[in-house]
């Protein structure tokens, strides 16, 4: 009986274990979640490369001394103490959140994280990530919560901005450069086009927000 037991115990650490794995997080701030209100709506394209402090600072004060949380395919937790201590907005608490799979996006704590943020940066990376992981998923909700009944200010910086738009471009590889594209319009990558069907941030409607294209040689 005790062996069945330590069986039955060990399959259930296992199992939490797999499940935890599908993000990281980290939280600077009162972990507490505050409900300040007169949260204001808006939307940042940071575009790429450094980041701008002003941009910075009017996007963290539109939460109102709330949450602000970060999301990422990659990368760790340098925007933390950045948006905590550095740009000097008052807010209650910065959590990252990176998602390690396509899993986190039914994990109740990161859907619930999500939903409880005054404000939403989404950080740099590769877009298919985001696109792969969150398309038709709770997080999807979740974030269309946030702009669309919450009112809050959502920003992206360079992966991040690439899905912002509501016609957006999500490569799986190497993206399509301009010689592809005008020599032929039937690419195959083409395909990975889409328009007002994922996120639904205000102003965007029908407008591409493609970041780092010079350097792609779209």
């Amino acid at each position: 009986m005790a062996t069945r037991y330590s069986i039955l115990l060990a399959l259930a650490l296992f199992s939490n274990s797999i499940f935890s794995q599908s993000y990281t997080n980290w939280i600077v701030g009162d972990t507490t979640d505050v409900q300040p209100g007169n949260t204001l709506p808006g939307i940042v394209l940071a575009g790429g490369g450094g980041d701008n402090d002003p941009a910075m600072q009017w996007m963290l004060s539109r939460a109102n001394g709330g949450d602000i949380v970060i999301l990422r395919a990659s990368g760790a937790d340098a925007y933390n103490l950045y948006f905590f201590e550095d740009l000097g907005v008052s807010v209650n608490s910065v959590e990252t959140i990176r998602f390690e799979s396509g899993d986190a996006a039914a994990d109740p704590y990161v859907i619930g994280r999500i939903r409880e943020a005054e404000c939403l940066f989404i950080a740099g990376g590769d877009q298919f990530d985001y696109y792969s992981y969150w398309k038709d998923t709770p997080v999807e909700e979740a974030i269309n919560y946030l702009i669309l009944d919450k009112g809050v200010t959502v920003g992206g910086t360079s992966a991040g901005m690439a899905i912002l738009g509501q016609c957006y471009y999500t490569p799986s590889g190497s993206s399509l450069d301009a010689a592809e594209a005008l020599s032929d319009p039937y690419h195959p990558d083409y395909e990975i086009l889409g328009c007002n069907d994922f996120l639904e941030t205000p102003y965007t409607q029908y407008l591409a927000t493609d970041t780092h294209y010079e350097q792609r040689e779209r």
